[in-house]
């Protein structure tokens, strides 16, 4: 993969190509963990089914361990609960959120049924505070920088789908109407 992710899950990330289900990448654990916590659940009153039950369990922050959360902007990887918190608590969000898919197309299962695998990610949550939003972008093909809505790769100038001028210069990302002319230097 071009792109640098934090695995913030307590094992490795197996990406495999669509042909033969090779191994295409590996983001490695990096032994930094994330997970969700909220107030205690609630024993319900279900005595007729011989089991313990409580309510559904909700969730109000993170907790990261075995290290510092990553920096801001960084694009992370972790489970599908918190994908899915932090993509409906944007306000709460600071990196690109991605995790891996384990649909029924995606996912790559050994001769036993065990999950070895999976062909891509699922992108959950941008940065608060990013403003920008993209649909699927296919046009850029340079590893100059990346997309500052979606991550996508972009070259030195490239109409982007949504209609506006990306520009890359000197590490930062510029996005202007595409009828604006050439950004300063």
């Amino acid at each position: 993969m071009s792109t640098s992710f934090v695995n913030c899950t307590p094992h490795d990330i197996v990406v495999c190509r669509d042909e033969n289900n090779s191994t295409r990448s590996i983001v490695s654990r990096t032994g930094l963990e994330v997970r969700m916590h909220g107030p205690a659940q609630r024993t319900m009153p279900f005595q007729t089914t011989g089991v313990d039950v409580v309510e559904r369990a909700t969730f109000d922050r993170l907790e990261w361990l075995g290290g510092d959360e990553p920096a801001d902007n960084k694009f992370i990887i972790v489970s599908m609960p918190v994908g899915e918190f932090l993509a409906t608590h944007p306000t709460l969000c600071k990196w690109y959120v991605f995790g891996p898919d384990t649909g029924p197309d995606a996912c790559v299962r050994d001769s036993v049924g065990r999950i070895v695998g999976t062909k891509r990610l699922v992108f959950y949550a941008k940065p608060s505070g990013v403003h920008y939003d993209c649909v699927i972008c296919t046009n850029f093909n340079t590893p100059l920088g990346y997309c500052a809505s979606c991550g996508t790769d972009i070259s030195e100038q490239a109409v982007h789908v949504d209609g506006t001028m990306v520009w890359w210069r000197d590490g930062a990302l510029l996005r202007l109407d595409k009828n604006a002319p050439t950004p300063p230097n």
